[in-house]
C-alpha cells in the first residue's frame, strides 16, 4: 500500500473536454490529506467529501468544494454524523414530496464502510442520510427487509428510485465464508426497505435472489447510466480474490435486472486494477476510468465508449393517438447483429 508521502493535500481537476489534468489553486479550509473517502457532486455544483483514511486515522468530517470559486469550506452539520469510516459509498438521492406544493428533497446516502469511534474497527452496513436542505445528519430508524452483511469496498449505484449495492468484503467466517462477496442487494430508499427479488419465495428450497456478480468482487468500479428503453449498469475491475485483479467489464440491463450476455468489447483492454476513479461523460457517452492500483499506482486514463449500448438520450417508443408516421425505438447504432458493442 502507498507510503505516507503519497497522501497528497492537492485538489486536482480533470477537464474531459481537453482530457487534461490541472492542479487547482484553491482557497479556504483545505481538508486533511486522505484516501478511501467519497466525493459526491451536489445539485449546486459543489462537491461533498466525506470520510476517508490517513495514517490509521479515519474521518467523519464534512467538507465541501465550491468548484466555481475553487474554495473549500467545512460544513457544520446538525444531528449525529456517522462514525468515522472509509471504504464506504455515498449517493445523491431525491425524495419526491407528498404535497405537490413542496419541492423535492435532496439527500446524500452513506452506506457501509470500515471504521468506528476511537480505535475500534468494524465493518458497517448502516445507513445515514445527510439532508441537504438543513445540513442535518439522520439515521433512518426501522429499515425493513433483510439487510446485507456488513461490508466495505462495495459499490452502490442509483437507478430509478433504488440503490443497488454490489459486492464488497467483510469479516471472514472460515472457509465457507471468506468474507468476499458477489451478491447484489436493492434498497428502496423511499420506503427504507431492502427489497427482495419480485419472484422470491422464502419457503422455496432455492429462493430466487437478485443476480450475483460474475465473481466475488471488491474495490471495483460501477456506474448506472440512464438509457432508453432500459437503464444499464457497468462494472469494471476490482479484486476477485486476494491479489488477483480484474479488467473485466460486465453490463446489466436494469429493467430486467439481468446480466447482458450479448455484451461485447472491442479495442485494447486496460491492465487489471482496483481503486480507479470512475466518471461518466453523457455528452460523448463514454465511461472514464482514471488510474488505480495493481502492485503499483497507475496514472493512465482509460476511456470506454458505451454509445453502442446506452444509445442516444432520446427515443420515440409510442404515440397517442396512433396516427401518422412514427420513428424511434432502438437505434441501429446500439447493436451490431445480436451484440451490444462498446469500444475501448
Amino acid at each position: 500500500r502507498p507510503p505516507r508521502s503519497t497522501l497528497f493535500p492537492y485538489t486536482t481537476l480533470f477537464r474531459s473536454d481537453v482530457t487534461k489534468y490541472e492542479l487547482a489553486d484553491v482557497m479556504g479550509d483545505v481538508p486533511a490529506p486522505r484516501w478511501r473517502h467519497t466525493a459526491t457532486l451536489l445539485p449546486d455544483e459543489t462537491i461533498f467529501i466525506f470520510g476517508g483514511l490517513a495514517e490509521g486515522r479515519r474521518f467523519n468530517d464534512t467538507n465541501v468544494l465550491d468548484v466555481g470559486k475553487l474554495e473549500w469550506n467545512i460544513k457544520e452539520c446538525a444531528g449525529a454524523p456517522p462514525h468515522p469510516r472509509s471504504h464506504h459509498t455515498a449517493n445523491l438521492i431525491e425524495i419526491e414530496p407528498e404535497d405537490e406544493l413542496e419541492l423535492p428533497r435532496q439527500k446524500v446516502c452513506i452506506i457501509g464502510g470500515f471504521g468506528g469511534p476511537g480505535t475500534t474497527r468494524d465493518f458497517f452496513m448502516d445507513i445515514h442520510m445527510l439532508e441537504l436542505d438543513t445540513w442535518t445528519w439522520v439515521k433512518p430508524a426501522n429499515v425493513r427487509g433483510p439487510s446485507p452483511k456488513p461490508r466495505s469496498d462495495h459499490c452502490t449505484c442509483l437507478s430509478r428510485g433504488m440503490l443497488i449495492v454490489l459486492g464488497g468484503r467483510g469479516w471472514s467466517q472460515g472457509k465457507t465464508d471468506p468474507g468476499f462477496y458477489n451478491d447484489m442487494h436493492v434498497l428502496d430508499y423511499t420506503k427504507m426497505e431492502w427489497v427482495l427479488h419480485p419472484d422470491n419465495n422464502p419457503e422455496d428450497e432455492n429462493p430466487i435472489n437478485w443476480p450475483d456478480l460474475p465473481t466475488p468482487l471488491w474495490n471495483h468500479m460501477a456506474m448506472a447510466i440512464p438509457s432508453i428503453p432500459d437503464d444499464r449498469l457497468f462494472v469494471f475491475g476490482g479484486q476477485t480474490s486476494p491479489r488477483e485483479f480484474s479488467n473485466t467489464v460486465s453490463c446489466m440491463n436494469l429493467t430486467h435486472m439481468a446480466w447482458d450476455h450479448e455484451f461485447n468489447l472491442i479495442g485494447t483492454h486496460p491492465a487489471p486494477r482496483e481503486d480507479a476513479g470512475c466518471a461518466y461523460d453523457p455528452s460523448n457517452a463514454v465511461l472514464l476510468f482514471l488510474g488505480g492500483w495493481r502492485q503499483r499506482w497507475w496514472k493512465d486514463l482509460c476511456v470506454l465508449n458505451v454509445a453502442g449500448v446506452v444509445g442516444p438520450p432520446y427515443a420515440v417508443m409510442a404515440t397517442e393517438p396512433m396516427t401518422g408516421p412514427m420513428t424511434g425505438g432502438r437505434s441501429e447504432e446500439r447493436r451490431v447483429g445480436k451484440e451490444c458493442r462498446s469500444r475501448w
